[in-house]
């Protein structure tokens, strides 16, 4: 667990906090059950640690933020805030005041009456992408104007809105490989396979770097995304275990990859 700064949420736990109450009341936990998980998940962990206050001020802000601050929580953190300002002696010099003045702020603020607000709820995505399925994306770049990257769907596979709440809607994710190719038209399953997968810090291998994407209508339009066969071929030449140790990532590890595969294409042609 990490702190990067003085703020009430420059912490991992703050952060954590804040996220799994709002996500309890997005799955439609009423105050009192959002505020129970969350105390039932944290309490056990934090409690004689450093980070004990870090959750009692995290949790009191945030239902405060909501308009759903509990007497206890508010007095709680009020308590832990006033003993923490007279001792900061973990800060260095010039982060002590800037700390002390996080703190007096967070208690300002919990002594203030707060609207309850409404949250929208959270609702999984699905996907029409299918194992096996070989995608046409647009390159996005003014560069590779007309220019086009393919992906295969290596699975889908069922991702928890929320990492905290076991019950909250699922979003299913497309497990992608993209291949080691840019061009204006598909040019068939067997010559991408010709080009293999990329890998995270080059080209072609047997070890293809594996992206999990949400799908979104709205990202599926930005980069003209195209399912333009189903075709199961690259199965021969990768090892779906060596797929299901590497899933992670995001639009956003996504677009970088993109960034790496124009990079090395680059680097090939000039070759």
């Amino acid at each position: 667990m990490g702190t990067w700064g003085t703020g009430i949420f420059s912490n991992d736990t703050a952060c954590d906090v804040r996220d799994m109450y709002r996500d309890c009341l997005a799955c439609g936990y009423d105050d009192a059950k959002a505020e129970r998980a969350v105390r039932e998940y944290w309490v056990s962990q934090v409690r004689d640690t450093e980070e004990e206050s870090v959750f009692w001020i995290a949790l009191a802000v945030t239902e405060h933020k909501y308009g759903r601050l509990s007497d206890e929580t508010k007095q709680k953190a009020l308590c832990l805030i006033e003993y923490e300002i007279k001792h900061v002696e973990n800060w260095s010099q010039t982060q002590k005041s800037k700390r002390r003045a996080a703190l007096k702020k967070a208690a300002s603020m919990l002594e203030l009456p707060s609207e309850k607000k409404k949250i929208s709820p959270l609702r999984g995505h699905s996907t029409q992408w299918k194992k096996g399925d070989i995608i046409l994306a647009s390159m996005e770049t003014e560069q590779n104007d007309g220019d086009y990257f393919a992906m295969q769907v290596f699975d889908v596979i069922d991702v928890p809105c929320s990492s905290f709440i076991q019950d909250s809607p699922v979003n299913q994710v497309p497990v992608v490989g993209i291949y080691s190719w840019i061009g204006k038209e598909f040019p068939g399953a067997y010559a991408l396979i010709q080009c293999g997968f990329m890998k995270r810090n080059g080209l072609a291998s047997e070890r293809p770097s594996v992206i999990g994407l949400i799908t979104t209508e709205r990202e599926c339009k930005k980069y003209c995304c195209t399912v333009v066969e189903n075709n199961s071929m690259y199965l021969e030449h990768i090892n779906e275990e060596q797929i299901k140790q590497q899933i992670g990532g995001t639009w956003g590890g996504f677009k970088s990859s993109i960034a790496c595969l124009q990079v090395q294409m680059q680097k090939r042609q000039a070759e």
